[in-house]
Protein backbone atom coordinates (compact mmCIF):
# COMPACT_ATOMS: atom_id res chain seq x y z
CA UNK A 1 0.00 0.00 0.00
CA UNK A 2 1.60 3.41 -1.14
CA UNK A 3 1.55 6.66 1.13
CA UNK A 4 -1.32 8.36 -0.44
CA UNK A 5 -3.42 5.13 -0.73
CA UNK A 6 -2.23 4.91 3.52
CA UNK A 7 -3.60 8.88 4.31
CA UNK A 8 -6.74 8.58 1.74
CA UNK A 9 -7.28 5.71 4.27
CA UNK A 10 -6.64 7.62 6.92
CA UNK A 11 -8.91 10.52 6.35
CA UNK A 12 -11.68 8.45 5.36
CA UNK A 13 -11.44 6.35 8.73
CA UNK A 14 -10.73 9.81 10.53
CA UNK A 15 -14.06 11.25 9.17
CA UNK A 16 -15.71 8.07 11.01
CA UNK A 17 -17.45 8.59 14.19
CA UNK A 18 -15.36 6.68 16.89
CA UNK A 19 -12.15 5.29 14.53
CA UNK A 20 -9.24 6.98 14.74
CA UNK A 21 -5.79 6.07 13.20
CA UNK A 22 -1.73 6.93 13.23
CA UNK A 23 -0.51 7.11 9.93
CA UNK A 24 3.25 6.91 11.34
CA UNK A 25 2.11 3.63 12.71
CA UNK A 26 -0.51 2.31 10.93
CA UNK A 27 -2.54 1.56 13.85
CA UNK A 28 -6.12 2.08 13.87
CA UNK A 29 -8.41 2.71 17.61
CA UNK A 30 -12.20 2.08 17.47
CA UNK A 31 -14.37 3.63 20.27
CA UNK A 32 -17.11 1.20 19.90
CA UNK A 33 -18.94 4.10 22.61
CA UNK A 34 -18.98 6.68 20.32
CA UNK A 35 -20.04 4.48 17.33
CA UNK A 36 -22.79 3.17 19.50
CA UNK A 37 -23.45 6.63 20.37
CA UNK A 38 -23.99 7.49 16.93
CA UNK A 39 -25.72 5.40 15.95
CA UNK A 40 -28.23 5.33 18.53
CA UNK A 41 -28.51 9.15 17.40
CA UNK A 42 -29.29 8.28 13.99
CA UNK A 43 -31.86 6.15 14.50
CA UNK A 44 -33.45 8.27 17.33
CA UNK A 45 -33.90 10.95 15.14
CA UNK A 46 -35.42 8.34 12.41
CA UNK A 47 -37.89 6.77 15.05
CA UNK A 48 -39.30 10.13 16.14
CA UNK A 49 -39.61 11.71 12.50
CA UNK A 50 -41.41 7.87 12.04
CA UNK A 51 -43.36 9.04 15.38
CA UNK A 52 -44.09 12.34 14.38
CA UNK A 53 -45.55 10.92 10.80
CA UNK A 54 -47.44 7.97 12.27
CA UNK A 55 -48.79 10.48 14.74
CA UNK A 56 -50.21 12.85 11.96
CA UNK A 57 -51.83 9.92 10.03
CA UNK A 58 -54.11 8.63 13.22
CA UNK A 59 -54.81 12.28 13.94
CA UNK A 60 -56.08 12.84 10.44
CA UNK A 61 -57.96 9.15 10.54
CA UNK A 62 -59.33 9.43 13.81
CA UNK A 63 -60.41 13.42 12.81
CA UNK A 64 -62.05 11.80 9.38
CA UNK A 65 -63.92 9.18 11.61
CA UNK A 66 -65.42 12.18 14.36
CA UNK A 67 -66.42 13.82 10.98
CA UNK A 68 -68.20 10.87 9.26
CA UNK A 69 -70.17 10.23 12.51
CA UNK A 70 -71.10 13.83 12.91
CA UNK A 71 -72.24 13.63 9.24
CA UNK A 72 -73.93 10.54 10.24
CA UNK A 73 -76.01 11.99 13.49
CA UNK A 74 -77.09 14.69 11.26
CA UNK A 75 -78.47 12.98 8.82
CA UNK A 76 -80.48 10.84 11.35
CA UNK A 77 -81.80 13.63 13.03
CA UNK A 78 -83.22 14.93 10.02
CA UNK A 79 -85.10 11.97 9.46
CA UNK A 80 -86.41 12.14 13.14
CA UNK A 81 -87.88 15.94 12.77
CA UNK A 82 -91.26 15.95 14.37
CA UNK A 83 -93.07 17.53 11.36
CA UNK A 84 -91.72 17.61 7.55
CA UNK A 85 -92.76 19.44 4.43
CA UNK A 86 -94.73 17.55 1.94
CA UNK A 87 -94.87 19.21 -1.47
CA UNK A 88 -97.95 17.99 -3.29
CA UNK A 89 -99.35 19.41 -6.83
CA UNK A 90 -102.56 20.56 -6.82
CA UNK A 91 -105.06 19.40 -9.13
CA UNK A 92 -107.33 22.64 -9.51
CA UNK A 93 -104.49 24.47 -10.51
CA UNK A 94 -100.85 24.89 -12.00
CA UNK A 95 -99.70 25.89 -8.25
CA UNK A 96 -98.00 23.62 -5.56
CA UNK A 97 -100.05 23.39 -2.23
CA UNK A 98 -97.38 22.55 0.63
CA UNK A 99 -99.24 20.60 4.03
CA UNK A 100 -97.35 20.35 6.82
CA UNK A 101 -98.12 16.84 8.68
CA UNK A 102 -96.93 15.41 11.62
CA UNK A 103 -94.41 12.59 11.27
CA UNK A 104 -95.64 9.45 13.13
CA UNK A 105 -92.87 8.16 14.94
Amino acid sequence: MNMNTLKKLVLTLTLTAGISANAATAEFTVDTDAINDSVNTRVSAKIDALNEHLSAKVTAMIEAILEQGRVQRAQEDLTKQPYSLLVVPSVESERFSYDLKKNRS
